[in-house]
């Protein structure tokens, strides 16, 4: 009896991985901004200056917790970042 031997090539589809990286990351930061000013009374700029101390550090939790546009953009980038 003669055996085949079939060698499978594993093909990652790297457009389609940062798409759905992308698209679970906006999903779940959609949800964050509704649920937890829900949930805590907060305003939703609070996420981002949750998520922008990550790299900005600690001088951005208290408050004003307005907008600020330095903290927004580190936070995407943060979230994004990791989310792909």
């Amino acid at each position: 009896m003669t055996s085949f031997r079939v060698q499978m090539r594993h093909v990652m589809d790297w457009k389609a991985a940062v798409l759905a990286g992308l698209s679970a990351g906006a999903g779940f930061l959609l949800v964050l901004l509704i649920a937890y000013p829900l949930a805590t009374g907060g305003t939703p700029w609070t996420v981002f200056r949750f998520i922008g101390a990550i790299v900005l550090g600690k001088t951005v939790l208290p408050p004003p917790t307005s907008f600020d546009a330095g903290v927004v953009v580190a936070a995407l980038i943060v979230h994004f970042g990791l989310a792909v």
